[in-house]
C-alpha cells in the first residue's frame, strides 16, 4: 500500500536533525546530517506503517497543515509498505504457530522459517512465519526421505 503523510524536520546542534510525524503517535528519529534524516525518515515511515498494518491498527488520516516552530521543515514523504520486511521474536512466532519457542528455533534452523541470529536468540521474519501459519497442517509424523544407493 502506498502512503504519504507530513514529516517536521527540526534542525539540531551540530547539522543533526531529528524527525517527527504528527500523525502517527510513536513515530520518529533523527540523523547525523539532512540526507541521513531524510533516508531514516523514510524507514521508520515504512516500519511504523507495516506494523500498524500487521497489527490490524488503524491508520490515521494524514494531515499536511501542522504548525512549524523555529528551525523546523516541512516535508511530505511517500511509502511503500509491500514487501516491507518485518521481523519478530521467536515468541511472537511460536504465539502466531501455537508451537513451543524451540520448535520455531528448529524451523528457523532448518531453513523451513526465514530467520536470522540476533544475540541468543532468532528474529523470524513475519511473512514466513504468516504463510507456514495458512498452511494446512498435515496429520501425523512427516515421512523421512528414502536414501537411494
Amino acid at each position: 500500500m502506498q502512503y504519504t503523510y507530513e514529516a517536521i524536520f527540526s534542525q539540531e546542534d551540530g547539522g543533526r536533525y531529528s524527525v517527527n510525524f504528527p500523525d502517527l503517535v510513536g513515530c520518529y528519529t533523527c540523523g547525523d546530517d539532512y540526507s541521513d534524516a531524510i533516508a531514516m525518515a523514510s524507514d521508520v515511515l515504512a516500519l511504523w506503517l507495516s506494523s500498524a498494518e500487521i497489527d490490524g491498527i488503524t491508520i490515521p488520516k494524514a494531515n499536511f497543515h501542522h504548525p512549524l516552530g523555529d528551525n523546523e521543515e516541512r516535508v511530505v514523504m511517500s511509502v511503500a509498505t509491500d514487501g516491507y520486511p518485518i521481523s519478530i521474536t521467536t515468541n511472537e512466532a511460536a504465539q502466531i504457530l501455537g508451537v513451543s519457542v524451540g520448535r520455531v528455533r528448529q524451523l528457523v534452523t532448518s531453513g523451513q522459517l526465514q530467520g536470522e541470529k540476533s544475540g541468543r536468540d532468532y528474529m523470524v521474519s513475519h511473512d514466513s512465519v504468516r504463510a507456514r501459519a495458512e498452511k494446512p497442517r498435515q496429520a501425523g509424523r512427516p515421512r523421512k526421505e528414502l536414501a537411494l544407493c
